[in-house]
């Protein structure tokens, strides 16, 4: 009995360290950039992205009399590994300028804005927040 439920504790910790439970040599780029985002998202409260790298289609919720601008746009979530334990997390969306634009906007055009965030330790930091006069900034 003793040598079964040694045998058990190897095996669940093996298991425990090829799932990522120990220190890991191969990193799944993968997985490590969605956390990243998910980071990001968690803590920027911009629940409007993705979670992961992707793209999605959606309703950008603008300022301005309630219950404010609703502009169809799209959101997207993009990360890369800047080194060991450092991501560069880019959160874009996109709108049609025939739907929203100010005065400096090229008419007939998609515009972005971008936010772009550091992610090291554990810790979130806004790098640079540019691009189009996002409706998100209307009063």
């Amino acid at each position: 009995m003793k040598y079964l439920v040694t045998c058990m504790v190897v095996v669940l910790f093996l298991l425990g360290c090829s799932l990522g439970g120990g220190h890991r040599t191969n990193h799944n780029d993968s997985v490590s950039e969605d956390e990243a985002i998910a980071q990001v998202i968690l803590e920027t409260q911009r629940i409007e992205f993705p979670t992961k790298r992707d793209k999605v289609k959606g309703i950008i919720q603008g300022g301005g009399p309630a219950p404010g601008l609703r502009i169809p746009g799209e959101f997207e979530s993009a990360a890369m590994r800047e080194d060991e334990d450092t991501f560069i997390v880019i959160l874009t969306e996109y709108w049609s300028s025939d739907i929203f634009r100010n005065e400096n906007s090229p008419a007939h055009a998609t515009l972005t804005h971008y936010w772009k965030y550091k992610v090291t330790d554990g810790k979130v930091e806004i790098l640079e927040d540019d691009g189009d006069f996002s409706p998100e900034f209307v009063e």
